[in-house]
């Protein structure tokens, strides 16, 4: 049986998946949502700027990794599921 604090390693995106929640996927997305926004700050000074960006950066990257999570977790088989609990269980 696994135990509790083993499911984040069970559960724990793949490396191809928690590659697609960075580089220009992300960038690309906080772009977008900056350009949607209707609160987007135009009279702000730089540094509140790039704080604006930064928490909308924080924003689409945790949006990414739960879609990437949800998506594994649905389309991850039977067997993988069973290779990475083996594997955490044979220790």
């Amino acid at each position: 049986m696994v135990e509790e604090s083993a499911l984040l390693s069970i559960e724990k995106l793949s490396i191809d998946r928690a590659m697609r929640t960075r580089g220009a996927s992300l960038n690309i997305l906080t772009e977008r949502m900056i350009a949607l926004d209707d609160g987007f700050p135009t009279t702000a000074s730089e540094k509140e700027f790039q704080n604006y960006k930064r928490h909308g950066r924080r924003a689409v990257f945790k949006s990414l990794t739960e879609e990437e999570h949800d998506a594994q977790k649905t389309n991850a088989t039977v067997e993988q599921f069973n290779a990475r609990v083996s594997i955490l269980t044979r220790f």
